[in-house]
């Protein structure tokens, strides 16, 4: 019936959009993990007991982990299997970067974004036989991605507040406001972070409830 085929495309549609979702969630909430660690550690840091006026100086500022993206104009066939992946470190925090581009651009149509293994990608130019002539592992551990992103290292700083400071005392002073700073910071972290937990947590019962192939959770 009609209403039934508008059921259909809606759930479908809202399928579609989920699976745009699920990987610029992901990366948002390992982003904020990164930085609630960061955070943490320079939290420690500037509160030794044994630090200088200058070490007092030089610590004054939030760090904070930002995230540059650059939209790709085609997908990309990417393989996301252990051996084709790259981990390397930012502030001392592992990340995850899909090096082996199998296919860029793949021109390949209708496949769901940064779902891995996604029945479609047996037909991508990389693959024959099931198998990829470029990193040689199966089909199914592929995926499409629309965007490339990488981390970085950065830091919210006050130089003319630093500039000011002539003694240990007035040091201190200033860290204990850079202390509730980052406290503070790292409430509204955590507070992100829950809200897109829940959203996920939200869209993973959508699918199921649906009937609907699970999507790759980059989340875990």
């Amino acid at each position: 019936t009609p209403h039934k085929v508008k059921d259909t495309v809606s759930v479908n549609e809202a399928r579609r959009t989920i699976l745009q979702l699920s990987q610029p969630l992901a990366d948002i909430a390992d982003l904020i993990n990164d930085n609630i660690k960061t955070l943490e550690r320079h939290n420690q840091a500037i509160q030794r007991d044994n630090l200088s006026i200058a070490d007092l100086k030089k610590n004054l500022y939030v760090p904070v982990i930002n995230l540059r993206c650059k939209e790709l104009s085609q997908p990309t066939t990417v393989c996301a299997a252990k051996c084709c992946i790259e981990i390397y470190m930012v502030n001392n925090l592992k990340k995850y970067h899909y090096k082996q581009r199998c296919h860029d651009p793949c021109y390949l149509k209708n496949v769901p974004r940064e779902h891995i293994g996604s029945p479609e990608l047996v037909n991508c130019w990389a693959m024959s036989n099931r198998k990829c002539r470029i990193c040689s592992c199966d089909y199914s551990s592929h995926m499409h991605i629309y965007y490339v992103s990488e981390t970085y290292d950065d830091k919210i700083d006050n130089e003319g507040v630093k500039a000011q400071i002539k003694d240990r005392e007035a040091a201190l002073n200033e860290t204990k406001k850079m202390v509730a700073t980052i406290e503070s910071r790292k409430t509204a972290y955590e507070n992100e972070k829950n809200i897109i937990i829940k959203t996920m947590a939200t869209f993973a019962h959508f699918l199921n409830r649906n009937a609907i192939a699970p999507y790759n959770d980059s989340y875990k």
